[in-house]
């Protein structure tokens, strides 16, 4: 019951979240008109095309809730916009027109959708660090713990970082806090060095610019760049789970997995994991590209072959970047020579039995091998022992990093779309669509609860404010703004015919980018 229930409270929260960012953002735009003295039509949330879910009508003012969640809009009388309507251009300007304000008033009005979602977005960031506070991992801890983990075949991998390292400066400047050098948004920069100590020796690695997309392949295999190290100490056993069952106790230090050494908690899940993901690497139209695939209880993998060539994809959600028509390389580090190489990987792999060798106080004991199915968990808990610094914000001061938050997205999206129109990024790998939004925001609420939701309406805000600044389509925000402020530089507006041509090709644009964008979207999935 609850896998029928919890997919619709997310899919009910994205869209309240939806509706509240686009009610704040119409809102911006219809309050300045009605103190500037502008009639308006309609106000609406979600477009009301090809019908309206309801509607209601409040003095001069049409008030509903549209079908489509694409678009939300405010008809401001007078006014040129995505509605098309230019009957009031055969007829003189009336006084509560748009047209007929001092080009200054229509340019607030214009801004105040982008001002509001602004507001908004550091809004929620600010009681967030009020609520919560900060938790900042200081990198001596990191450090004093072993360093960072990376995980096999991961794009920082692949860069030249490994587990153990221990990062002491970023282009130069020394690291405080862990948080500073595993951003993503360092890729969005032209140039960025990480300084490390690797087996007592300093070394420096430089991130190449166009290394956003090599990490974007790994997507959303590895959502960061690294992770810090993590002691193999048990701090809880779950009862009734594997680890239980075997006698794993509080206080045991894991050494060793069969034969392989395990230096941190890092290696230990990524042992685990291996055994529930299968990591294989495809040839895809010339490319080499790496894939992952689920394997259920069942021990079917969602897939299926006929000689290399990946012929059908039968589950959907346990494949991840893996596509009909990909040829069958490698899995995990084994080259394939010919099918029945993966025939017998996949016996050998699952017929292995699991045996744990453990420090207990002072004794070193081997627990009884376990058989480990796909889908089960030893159910432990790491010891953390890293110290971390807890900064509390009072509500006025919770304002000062809630700024912060929000601004730097809006800093990451530009810097990302310089990279997309200087050919550093590849727009199909980084532009990001409703479909892709949702997917996101749901695996964020599924492991953050409300804390994430507020997060990602924030961030959502804040995106939607950067978008609609932008002067690239017609029919946002930033467009009307730039018409105005030419109108306010010639000393006349122009003609409603050329301002509706404009609009027309606008909403064009916009139907093609939206399809394009849906598409990469399901395509990515």
């Amino acid at each position: 019951m609850t896998d029928i229930i919890e997919p619709i409270i997310t899919f009910l929260g994205f869209l309240l979240g939806l509706c509240l960012l686009m009610f704040v953002h119409e809102l911006g735009h219809f309050l300045p008109a009605r103190w500037f003295g502008m009639k308006v039509e309609k106000f609406y949330i979600f477009l009301d095309w090809p019908f309206k879910i309801f509607s209601f009508k409040h003095k001069e003012t049409e008030y509903g809730l549209g079908v489509l969640p694409i678009l939300a809009y405010v008809k401001i009388a007078g006014m040129v916009d995505e509605s098309m309507d230019d009957k009031f251009a055969a007829k003189p300007p009336q006084p509560w027109e748009f047209r007929s304000k001092p080009a200054w008033q229509r340019i607030i009005v214009m801004f105040g959708g982008v001002f509001m979602n602004m507001l908004l977005g550091v809004f929620i960031f600010s009681m967030l660090f009020f609520a919560y506070g900060e938790k900042k991992e200081p990198i001596r801890e990191v450090n004093r713990l072993g360093g960072i983990y990376v995980p096999p075949h991961s794009a920082c991998q692949k860069l030249g970082f490994a587990t153990g390292d221990k990062i002491i400066a970023l282009n130069g400047k020394p690291v405080t806090y862990f948080s500073e050098i595993n951003n993503i948004s360092l890729l969005l920069e032209d140039e960025t060095e990480f300084t490390i100590i690797r087996n007592g020796q300093q070394k420096k690695i430089k991130v190449p610019s166009t290394f956003l997309n090599e990490f974007t392949a790994h997507l959303p295999k590895e959502p960061v760049l690294f992770y810090r190290l993590i002691p193999a100490k048990i701090d809880s056993v779950e009862p009734g789970g594997i680890g239980a069952k075997i006698g794993l106790q509080k206080g045991d230090q894991i050494l060793k997995i069969n034969d392989k050494t395990i230096a941190s908690f890092n290696e230990l899940r990524t042992f685990i994991q291996q055994r529930n993901v299968l990591e294989l690497k495809v040839k895809r139209k010339g490319k080499e590209v790496w894939a992952y695939t689920q394997v259920d209880s069942n021990f079917q993998s969602g897939f299926t072959l006929d000689s290399f060539l990946v012929v059908h994809i039968q589950n959907k959600k346990l494949v991840s970047n893996l596509k009909e028509g990909d040829t069958l390389l490698m899995v995990h580090n084994i080259r394939l020579q010919k099918l029945v190489d993966f025939e017998n990987f996949w016996k050998d792999f699952y017929a292995d039995s699991i045996q744990l060798t453990i420090l207990r106080k002072n004794d070193t004991l081997v627990l009884p091998a376990f058989w480990h199915k796909p889908g089960q968990f030893l159910r432990i808990y790491p010891r953390d022992e890293l110290k971390v610094d807890h900064i509390q914000y009072s509500f006025w001061t919770s304002f000062i990093p809630g700024t912060r938050e929000a601004f730097s997205i809006v800093g990451d999206n530009l810097k990302g779309l310089k990279k997309i129109f200087s050919g550093e990024a590849d727009p199909q790998k980084n532009l990001s669509g409703p479909v892709k939004i949702y997917d996101m925001y749901s695996k964020s609420v599924k492991s953050g609860g409300l804390r994430a939701h507020w997060n990602m309406l924030a961030v959502l805000s804040m995106i939607l404010a950067f978008m609609n600044l932008l002067p690239i389509l017609p029919i946002l925000d930033g467009a009307h703004i730039c018409f105005l402020i030419l109108e306010w530089i010639r000393g006349k507006p122009l003609s409603t015919k050329v301002q509706l041509a404009i609009m027309n090709i606008g909403f064009i644009m916009f139907v093609i980018l939206t399809v394009f964008i849906l598409f990469n979207d399901i395509m990515n999935l």
